[in-house]
């Protein structure tokens, strides 16, 4: 072997060295992007967590709502059927009325702050 095949034999495999590091190079910042997207993208792993709780949340909230609707609607029936005693019991409970002759007794809680009379 003479020294120019020696030094051609040499610069082709520092060519095929640096190619190759190129090569690797953007294999590795294509697998970072595609792990970036594929983890924290808008479509990634996490937001998809984040919109299963936030779905989840809002199937209990309208559960309670659903219930809530049920029970105004079971209300809204007994009213229109003019039940006298339930809408008496309504007056009483809710708005504090009495019938006449009748005395309205309110017992404070304990935690209450007392107001000073003078």
């Amino acid at each position: 072997m003479t020294v120019d095949a020696i030094r051609q034999w040499f610069s082709a495999r520092q060519f095929e060295s640096r190619r190759w590091f190129g090569r690797r190079t953007w294999i590795f910042l294509g697998a970072l992007i595609l792990g970036y997207i594929y983890l924290l993208g808008d479509y990634g792993l996490y937001n998809l967590w984040v919109y299963q709780r936030r779905v989840e949340a809002l199937r209990a909230e309208i559960a309670h709502l659903e219930q809530k609707r049920t029970d105004l609607l079971e209300l809204k029936i007994r009213l229109q059927a003019q039940d006298p005693q339930y809408i008496e019991q309504i007056a009483r409970e809710r708005y504090g009325m009495v019938k006449p002759g009748e005395s309205l007794y309110r017992v404070r809680d304990a935690e209450t702050p007392q107001i000073d009379p003078r």
